[in-house]
């Protein structure tokens, strides 16, 4: 459980507290010890390309390893935008590995 409320934490402050200059970009040393107790490697994080790549690095991790936190995050990502909430992951992927072993 505290990684699931670290890692949403993790994520809010990458939104709020970048410090941004054009498409450069940094965090505080403290900011980066938060990212990395949820598995986020920002310590060389130089621009906005590299904070995509490290959360895209991080979510196929969070797919193969833990599934289900990976589903929380993206759950209370969508409630922090406001968006409708999507349909659960997991269903989507048990009906495309359906689909896929229908197909075989």
């Amino acid at each position: 459980m505290h990684q699931q409320a670290g890692a949403g934490r993790a994520l809010r402050a990458i939104l709020r507290a970048m410090i941004r200059l054009g498409n450069s970009t940094r965090f505080t040393r403290h900011e980066v010890d938060e990212f990395r107790q949820v598995g986020l490697d920002m310590g060389n994080v130089k621009h906005q390309e590299d904070i995509e790549q490290e959360l895209s690095r991080w979510a196929h991790i969070l797919a193969d390893e833990r599934f289900d936190l990976l589903e929380k995050v993206a759950l209370e990502m969508a409630k922090a935008k406001g968006a409708k909430l999507p349909a659960r992951l997991r269903v989507v992927m048990q009906a495309r590995r359906h689909a896929c072993t229908a197909t075989k």
